[in-house]
This record gives structure tokens, sequence and C-alpha cells, in this order.
């Protein structure tokens, strides 16, 4: 139902439902179930701005990986799909361009001061206007999904400079204006295959989770830096004993160069360093990398040896660089690594979470099994957890693999004694 809703909202021109005359359209639709986010396998959306060309650019940040236990196949496909962008209101959108799928070329500006729209009854910023940008519904390959690596959907350009551009928040209150003034769905959506539950012809899920990166500035002097950091792991589980690499690509996403800039990496302890740092001091791990020009990008890598079984989560950031960084959310990436636990038959193990989570979900093999911070399981499988308030706790959220063996209890099983014999 609540997919059918939504490709419905989607598919209704909003230039005839905002015309001279104002038609509202009335759908019978439960209100639950407009926004509901119930797919493990999430994204989020963000937006930039290049001062070079003087274009913005709408991206997808996936937060897991394809393959996957919804996605056989080797890229990520997909069919309706939404951004809403709050801009100033004299910002005018023009020359959108498909990067990936077929994106709403003349989409309508709505909010305060636009003709033929009411919002006088609602608590919306007179200064703040919003672009609902639609993709066509026909399938999308958006091509590989690595947990964390943007994917560039589509640009555009505008008529001038007026200051931040922001994609919405999920609860932004213009979402719940629009739907109550003229049921229109702005909210920011995502489907794919992914999202597509196994076991036959299920509807998908939403798989829209939060807003990525920091407002879109076009005022960026032409002095500044940007440095992003991604942290990646060439296998998500592995054995106790293991070797794993991790990589660390730096990228310059300013417009001049950056120079002396220093990465640092801090293993937990279920991981034990081999190799890769230039630098190890007081158990962190350090390069230098002494300029990055513009748009350049160097990958560091550290091996480790997995030491302890459960999950590690290893975290990679940004020490210092000589300039300014002018975006700080993307200066640290974290990834993790798991080893299977083993547990008795019969025997319970406790998983959890951090206090700082709230309304955590957790999956037995893609399939909701529990919620809480803390859970008890007693059987094999792949247990996962959600959080709306975090990413669990990473961009790439590895599974607990629990495996359950038969042991030997000592007041049962039988001791055997090797005598060597003549």
């Amino acid at each position: 139902m609540q997919y059918i809703w939504t490709l419905l909202k989607q598919q209704i021109p909003m230039k005839a439902l905002l015309g001279s005359t104002l038609i509202v359209l009335l759908l019978l639709v439960p209100k639950a179930y407009l926004f509901a986010q119930q797919s493990e396998n999430t994204i989020s959306y963000k937006v930039t701005y290049n001062l070079s060309d003087e274009k913005y650019t709408v991206w997808i940040v996936p937060e897991y990986n394809v393959l996957n236990n919804n996605n056989s196949g080797q890229n990520e496909l997909g069919a309706t799909a939404q951004v809403t962008l709050a801009v100033p209101k004299d910002f005018i959108i023009s020359n959108v361009t498909d990067v990936v799928g077929l994106w709403e070329k003349s989409p309508l500006k709505l909010g305060p001061g636009q003709p033929n729209q009411g919002w006088s009854n609602y608590s919306l910023d007179p200064d703040t206007n919003y672009y609902v940008i639609s993709k066509s519904a026909s399938e999308t390959d958006y091509g590989t999904f690595t947990s964390g690596v943007d994917i560039p959907l589509f640009t555009f350009e505008s008529n001038d400079c007026f200051g931040p551009l922001r994609i919405i928040e999920p609860d932004e209150p213009f979402i719940a204006a629009a739907d109550d003034n003229f049921s229109l769905n702005v909210a920011n959506s995502f489907y794919s295959r992914s999202g597509a539950p196994q076991g036959g012809n299920q509807v998908p899920l939403e798989q829209f989770r939060a807003i990525a990166g920091t407002a879109a500035i076009c005022t960026q002097g032409t002095d500044t830096i940007d440095i992003s950091v991604v942290k990646l792991v060439d296998q998500s589980t592995a054995d106790l004993n293991d070797e794993v690499t991790f990589n660390i690509v730096v990228r310059n996403n300013g417009l001049v160069n950056a120079t002396n800039i220093v990465i640092k990496d801090v293993l937990p302890d279920g991981l034990q360093y081999v190799s890769g740092a230039e630098l190890i001091q007081n158990g962190a791990y350090f390069w230098m990398i002494s300029t990055l020009l513009p748009n350049e990008a160097q990958t560091l890598s550290i091996r480790a040896k997995v030491v302890a079984r459960g999950r590690a989560t290893n975290t990679a950031s940004l020490e210092s660089v000589d300039q300014d960084d002018t975006d700080s959310t993307n200066n640290v990436s974290q990834v993790c690594v798991s080893a299977p636990v083993a547990l008795c038959q019969g025997k319970t193990l406790e998983l959890s979470v951090p206090s700082s989570s709230t309304n955590v979900s957790w999956y037995k093999d893609s399939v909701l099994f529990g919620s809480g911070n803390t859970i008890s399981v007693s059987e094999s499988g792949s247990y996962t957890n959600k959080a709306p308030n975090d990413a669990c706790p990473t961009n790439n959220c590895c599974p607990i693999v629990v495996i359950t063996e038969t042991c030997c209890n000592p007041e049962t099983c039988i001791p055997i004694i090797i005598k060597k014999v003549r």
C-alpha cells in the first residue's frame, strides 16, 4: 500500500495540481503509510556545489553493498526516487542534467510567495522555498553500490548565488504542510531491488534514511579546500587470524592545493596491526600526504590481523591540514569487519549496542528479529542492527555471525584416554 501511494503521488503532475484553480487530490490512504522507512538497506542523499563550473550536484550515498541478500546482481537497479531541495526564495533551478536516471527537467517551485499557492496557515520560513525533483519510474541501473561511496544522480545550475541550498530533512515541516494542504508527497524517497525483500512478489520498502553532508554553499572563497575521507575494507567478514586490508581514500574536493595532510587510523582491540602505516605513535597509525591537487585523490592502505571474534570497527580521520577545511562532516570514516562467534547449542549470547542508539531494530538473516539495545540469541545466523539516529554504527555495518556447535559437557561426555602401547 505504501509503495502504491508513493507511486501515485509521484506520478501526479504537480503543475496540474497548482494551476490557476487549485485542485486538491484526495486519496483515502492512511497517513501512517506516507513516510515509513522499513528496509534495512538504507541510503542518504547529499548536495554539493562546485565553484569551478558553478554547478550543483545531487548524490546518493548507499549504506550497503551490492550484492546482498535482496539483490544477487552486480549492480543496483531501482524504479522511483525523489529529492526535495530547500532553496533561498529567489533561487531558480535551471539546466537539470541527468548523470544516472531520468530526472524532472522543469521542477515546480513550491512555498510561500509562489502564485496560486496558499501557505499562510503553516509555519514556513518565507525566505525558503522548495523544488521537488522526481526520477522517471523506469528502472535505472545505478551501477555498483559500495557502502559510503557517493554516486552522482544529476546536476543543475541557478540564476544567481543567494546562499546555502540543502536537501530537506525527514522531519521537515514542509512535508506535512504539502500533504495537508495539497495532498502532495514531497518527502525524499528511494526504492531499489535491494529494498525488495526476498520471497516472491513483495512490495519494495522505503530506503531513504537521512541527509549526508552539509548545505551546498555557493559563496565559498576561491582558496578553499575540502578533504573527504572514505574508509573501505576488502572483506566485511573474516575468520580468526585472517588478515584484512583497509583502504583509505583521501580526496581534495576544494579549489586549491591542499598541503601537509595528516591522516590518522585507529585499530580496535579485535584487530592487530600488520603493515602499511608511515608512522606509529601512541597506538595510532599515521600517513602524511604532502600535496593533493583539486579533485585529486590518494589511497592509503593498512593491513591488520583479526585476533578476536565478533565485530570490530576501524576508524580513519583527517588529523590536520595546512588550509581551512570547509566541511568537517566528511573528515571521519568507519568500516567494520566481523569474525564468526561460536556458541554452544542450548546456550545464549547477548548482543548489544550503546545506549546512545535509540529505536534499535535487529535482523537475523535480513529478517526482523527483535528490538532494543540488547537482545539474546541462541541460533546460528547473521545478525545486524539498525537505528534511526546512527548508521549502525558505521556506513558499512557488517553482521555479527553466530555459529552454534555441539560442545562437550564434562558431566555427560565420556572421557577418552589415549595410551601408547609397545
